[in-house]
Order: C-alpha cells, then sequence, then structure tokens
C-alpha cells in the first residue's frame, strides 16, 4: 500500500528510486558487517579503551584527545584513539553501545559512498557500483565489525578519499593537507596515494613530471612524520632494524597483493560451506538484488560502451619484442578500453602500495584482527575489481551471454555478502562467550584480594576463528567489573595460561613468572607473583571449577591461595560490569569445549 504524499514512506521511496545505486551499498554494509549489531558487544581493545571513553565528561574527553594529538601518542596514531574516545563518548551518550555500532556503521558507508563518488568521476555507473560494492564486501579484511577498527582505523580511508576527491579537483594543497590525516590515524593507507597521479590524465611525458613532483612532496611529508616520531620516542620507529626495516616490507610487498586477490575466491567457498539458516536467506536475496540490478546497469551502458579489447588477449606475433607488441595492442583499443586498461594499472600500484609501511603482522593473515594488515588493500583491489567485472559485463552484448555475465558476478558478489554474514556470527558467539565466562568465573572467585592473580588452564576454552574472546586482555577486565579499594596498590587479574606453561612458570626463587612463555598478555602486566597469591582455574567434566590448594609444576608440588572471606560481593559493580555479566543463568556451552 504506497504511502500518503509526503509521508516519511513516500520520502524513502522516492530517494531509493532516484539514488538506487547508493541505497544497494548503503544496504550491502548493513548487511555484510552489521546486520546483526544488537548481539555485538566489547572485544580486546574494545574493553581497553572504549569503556573509559564511555565514563568520560567532556572536560575529560577534550584533555584526552588534546593531551594525545599534542605527544604524539598511540605509536604516532594519535588520531585514532582520538577519534575512537570521541565516537565512543558521543554514541554512549546518545544512546548507549548500539549507537556506538552505528556510528561505526556510519563511517564506513560514508567510505564506500566516497569511493563510488571517486570512481564515479573516473568512469561510468557501471564501474562505480561493480568497485564500490567489491569496497563494501572486501573480503581480505574481516575486522569492519570491530568497533576499535571501524571508528579508528576507517577514518584513514576517509582522509584518504577526500584527498582522493581534492586531487582529482585540482586542489591540491588541499589534498596533501587530507591525506597527512590518514599518516596520524593508520599510515598503511599513505602511500597508496602515491598512485593518485594514475587515476586522471593521459600517460605521458608531462605525467611523468607530474608523478616525479608528487612523489617528492608524499617523500617530504613521510620524511617529516617519520622524524617527529622519532623526536617524540615511537618504539614502532626507532626499534626497527636492519635489513628488517627492508626486508620486511617488501615480503609483504610480493605475498600481500596475492592474499588479497585470493580472498575474493576463498570467501565465496567459505560462503558455501556454511551456505545454512540465516547465510542461505541472505546469499540467494542478495543475489536476486543484484541480478536485477547489474542487468538493468547492462542493458544501459551497453549503448555507450564499447571496449574492443578482444586484441589484448589474441596470441602474440613471433619476432616482434614484448613492449613492442603491447604498445600495438593498446594502440588498437577503444577509448574506453584504453581507460580500463589505466585504471586497472593504477590499481594495481595501489594494491602494491598498501604494504610498504606494515611491519609486525604476517602478510599471509585470512582471519582474524591480522587481517587488518590488508587494510589498505581496500582501494586498489576493489579498483581492479570495478576493471575486471566491466570488462565482463560489456563484452558481449547479446541478451543471452549478458544474463550469464550478470549472473556470474551477482552470484560471486552474493557470495562474498554472505561470507560477511559468516563474520558476524564469530563476533555474536565471541561476545556471548564473553559474557558467559565472567557470569561463572567470579563465582568461583570471590575471595580475590590485593595482587591475586587468577590463572586460567585454556584447553577447554572455545576460541574464535573471526574475533578473539577470552584471551590476551583478561587481565584488564575484572578491575572495570568491579571497584576495586583505591588503597589496593595491586589489582587482582585474570591471565590466560599458554601451552606448555607448567614447565616453565616456576621460577628459582619458587615464584611463578608470568610472562610470553606462560600467560597471554600485553607485556606491560608481565609479573612474578608468589604461589600463596594464585588461584587456578580448570576444565573439567565440560564445567569451569576452581583448583584444589596444590598444583603440580615444574616437577614440585606448590601450595595455591587458600579460600577466604568473599570480597567481590560487597564491592560496587565497576562501568563494565552492566555489559559483560549476563543477565540470564550463565550457559558452559557458550565458552567450553564440550567432552
Amino acid at each position: 500500500m504506497r504511502a500518503p504524499d509526503g509521508s516519511v514512506g513516500d520520502l524513502l521511496i522516492t530517494f531509493i528510486q532516484r539514488h538506487s545505486g547508493q541505497a544497494l551499498l548503503l544496504g550491502a554494509v548493513l548487511v555484510t558487517d552489521f546486520l546483526n549489531y544488537a548481539q555485538f558487544g566489547l572485544y580486546e581493545d574494545d574493553l581497553t579503551i572504549i569503556p573509559g571513553a564511555m565514563g568520560m565528561d567532556l572536560s575529560e574527553l577534550a584533555q584526552f584527545i588534546v593531551t594525545y594529538i599534542v605527544n604524539l601518542h598511540g605509536h604516532g596514531r594519535p588520531l585514532q584513539d582520538s577519534f575512537i574516545h570521541l565516537f565512543s563518548f558521543l554514541g554512549w551518550r546518545l544512546g548507549g553501545l548500539h549507537v556506538i555500532y552505528w556510528i561505526g556503521y556510519a563511517i564506513v558507508a560514508l567510505n564506500v559512498l566516497l569511493f563510488y563518488g571517486l570512481l564515479k568521476r573516473i568512469g561510468n555507473e557501471l564501474l562505480a557500483i561493480s568497485g564500490a560494492l567489491a569496497f563494501a564486501l572486501f573480503p581480505a579484511n574481516t575486522t569492519q565489525p570491530f568497533l576499535h577498527h571501524s571508528l579508528g582505523l576507517h577514518p584513514a580511508l576517509t582522509f584518504f578519499l577526500l584527498a582522493a576527491h581534492a586531487h582529482l579537483s585540482g586542489r591540491k594543497i588541499i589534498s596533501f593537507l587530507l591525506i597527512l590525516g590518514s599518516l596520524f590515524t593508520r599510515e598503511t593507507v599513505f602511500l597508496v596515494f602515491l598512485a593518485m597521479p594514475l587515476l586522471s590524465g593521459p600517460y605521458d611525458r608531462k605525467k611523468a613530471s607530474e608523478l616525479l613532483r608528487h612523489l617528492l612532496v608524499i617523500g617530504v611529508l613521510l620524511a617529516g612524520v617519520v622524524l617527529l616520531r622519532l623526536w617524540v620516542g615511537d618504539t614502532r620507529v626507532s626499534g626497527l632494524g636492519f635489513p628488517d626495516v627492508l626486508l620486511t616490507p617488501l615480503r609483504h610487498m610480493i605475498v600481500g597483493p596475492f592474499v588479497t586477490i585470493a580472498m575474493f575466491f576463498y570467501r565465496p567457498i567459505q560462503t558455501i560451506q556454511n551456505l545454512s539458516g540465516e547465510v542461505l536467506v541472505l546469499t540467494v536475496a542478495s543475489l536476486v538484488l543484484l541480478a536485477w540490478y547489474f542487468n538493468r546497469l547492462t542493458v544501459d551502458s551497453s549503448r555507450s560502451t564499447d571496449l574492443r579489447m578482444r586484441s589484448l588477449f589474441r596470441v602474440p606475433r613471433t619476432g616482434r619484442s614484448v613492449t613492442v607488441e603491447f604498445r600495438r595492442r593498446l594502440a588498437s583499443l577503444s577509448p574506453q578500453a584504453k581507460a580500463l586498461t589505466k585504471l586497472a594499472l593504477a590499481g594495481v600500484a595501489m594494491l602494491v602500495l598498501a604494504y610498504p609501511l606494515t611491519f609486525n603482522i604476517r602478510s599471509f593473515s585470512i582471519s582474524g584482527r591480522d587481517t587488518r594488515i590488508h587494510f589498505a588493500a581496500i582501494v586498489g583491489a576493489s579498483i581492479l575489481f570495478a576493471c575486471a567485472a566491466t570488462l565482463v559485463l560489456s563484452l558481449d552484448r547479446t541478451r543471452r551471454n549478458r544474463w550469464i555475465a550478470v549472473g556470474f558476478i551477482s552470484i560471486w558478489l552474493s557470495l562474498l555478502a554472505g561470507s560477511g554474514r559468516v563474520v558476524q556470527s564469530d563476533y555474536v558467539q565471541a561476545w556471548s562467550a564473553q559474557q558467559a565466562f565472567w557470569s561463572d568465573l567470579v563465582e568461583l572467585i570471590p575471595d580475590v584480594e590485593q595482587g591475586t592473580v587468577i590463572l586460567l588452564e585454556p584447553s577447554g576454552l572455545k576460541d574464535f576463528e573471526q574475533i578473539d574472546a577470552n584471551t590476551w586482555n583478561l587481565p584488564r577486565v575484572l578491575n572495570q567489573l568491579y571497584e576495586f579499594p583505591p588503597e589496593w596498590e595491586i589489582l587482582p587479574r585474570v591471565y590466560r595460561l599458554v601451552p606448555g606453561w607448567r614447565n616453565r612458570i616456576l621460577a628459582a626463587d619458587g615464584t611463578l613468572s608470568l610472562y610470553n612463555l606462560t600467560v597471554t598478555a600485553p607485556p606491560s602486566l608481565y609479573r612474578r607473583v608468589e604461589p600463596s597469591q594464585v588461584i587456578v582455574i580448570e576444565t573439567r567434566s565440560g564445567f569451569l571449577t576452581r583448583s584444589s590448594g596444590q598444583l603440580e609444576v615444574g616437577g614440585q608440588t606448590i601450595a595455591l591461595k587458600r579460600r577466604s572471606e568473599p570480597i567481590l560481593p560487597s564491592l560496587q559493580p565497576g562501568f563494565l560490569h552492566q555489559f559483560m555479566m549476563a543477565d540470564a543463568p550463565a550457559h558452559q556451552e557458550a565458552y567450553l569445549i564440550k567432552p
């Protein structure tokens, strides 16, 4: 039934009709990354940063941001944590944790629309929408739902895309100022801007001069920021040794692009392996919508697009050099095909340039938070996908072949959308696992005291592929669940043990040594502790249990902390208590592997 004229429903229908491409992109981001936002929680770095930001008042927030920026905190990326604090502060006051996720969605969606607009300035609607969909469904980086990344990393892409628009508009000074913002937010995006001149104009001698000037400016900006980071003592710069400072980026520049491209093929396979329930419904619905939309686009674009690219794929004649043959074939292409070829070359350059500033993560990471190493590759990879999709959808104009091409691209993209639902499932389960775990754990450790250490034997815990739960950030949670007495100098903390800990944890002086070979924790929280201050939590018969008063380690039997009067029940709940402690009875199956 049609909404009355002038109603909200009528305006919405009109907007979708006039801006169907943008509406499709907004829906793609929502469905792929944030559809289950109401069941998301706080993970890993979120647990350290966001509760603190929520609890600030306006003056504390302003002081934090000013101090962070002036002192170049955050490993020389002060804007990253500043944005996380700012958006968490605003979202919390506007409506709570769910609104913070809506802000994260808005930032990611804004970047998709900016990228769509960028491609629209270069090519037609088919190129723009296919590239923007690849951008929205980008499969190599699976961290879009992670607040620490949507609020903190994605603004770096916003700086980049705004700088790209300014560059295409001829506002070079503004573009360099904007791209400098990405260097203080997430530096891996910065070098991608080196290839920006390749997106416009002919490739001639003037282009070579323009590229050289562009390279010099980018080099000066980068050198200036590196010197600034050295001056403030950033260990990520001053701690880099030779030859790793050269070999690591080079290795990532070779491996990273291949991993990113491979994910466009691997994620659809993952979707097929999980094709049931919501994933199936989402994939089928996406397929129908994409097929309808792409069919309409190809009918419109085929009237004005003449690629004539078959000559590129013919068998080369003998007796000609590769360079001469390639130039001859380029010359035979239509203007549209030449533009598409140049855009693909720019995409390759941007894809490779996404990796020189990556150092401390493996370039072949395909799951979890480490996939952020591919964060900056989204630009080059999406451009390449746009070129490939445009080529496939424009090569043959017969109705039958057009539908085959439309079906191929639509199935591919719909399976990428389905893989986003698979990722979201891990986020939902990981949050439930944390809530259930802490609800059970506090019942086992009511007698914690100043300096108490709770060691968690991990063999029975569930782990999740795309986001960590109950791992390295455990030591930073308990003090946010309860308000401990201010006179306690050493707060009680929970540590997750690592495999083989029993043979390494006992020090020569009889203390228990908590470090990288015994626990999973931030290095700042490593310490030695007396056994009488230690509680050990184990999994027995599918249940979380507190160990008896003795422990076998290093061939010796040591006495652990004795049970004493409960303290936790008498303490005030901390800020994180309202989120982490499950209202319903704890369910061990949420976080434990059942025998």
